[in-house]
Parts: C-alpha cells; sequence; structure tokens
C-alpha cells in the first residue's frame, strides 16, 4: 500500500492512495479506508488509527495511544559484603 501524508485541523493523516497484489495493481474501490492521525497534545504524541474494509466499511483493525520521553529509572548500587 501506497499512503499520502496530509496536514488537517493540526493532525496528520494518512489516507491509502494505492496497493498491490504482487505486481497487480488494485483498483480504487478495493482498497482499504483509512482514518488514521497523529498529533501532538500536551507534549505527547498520540496517534489514533481505524482500518476498514472496502464495500462493507466494517472496521478491520483499531489501535490507539500515546508516547512520551521515557526517563531512565536509576539503577540501585550493589553493596559488597
Amino acid at each position: 500500500f501506497q499512503l499520502g501524508l496530509e496536514v488537517t485541523d493540526d493532525c496528520l493523516h494518512f489516507p491509502v492512495l494505492s496497493g498491490r497484489i504482487g505486481p497487480l495493481p488494485l483498483s480504487r474501490w478495493l482498497l482499504p479506508i483509512s482514518d488514521a492521525r497523529e498529533y501532538e497534545k500536551n507534549g505527547r504524541f498520540h496517534f489514533d488509527v481505524k482500518l476498514k474494509a472496502p464495500f462493507t466499511h466494517n472496521l478491520l483493525a483499531h489501535y490507539q495511544g500515546n508516547l512520551s520521553e521515557m526517563i531512565p529509572r536509576r539503577r540501585k548500587r550493589q553493596s559488597s559484603n
């Protein structure tokens, strides 16, 4: 699949532009529908990705979440007895 990039309402969107099965290009009406966006909110990177089936628009996959900077934990000193 080839994805596009669009910025709308301060979010990055990823529409499906084209697809192939091996060397054969898929017709546009056979492509999944992508409702995928990434955005920043309160210093965190958020993502919300939904993929829907062509024709029926039934949900194929949905995942969402956020990322933040990981702060390394301090290692405990091992005591030498």
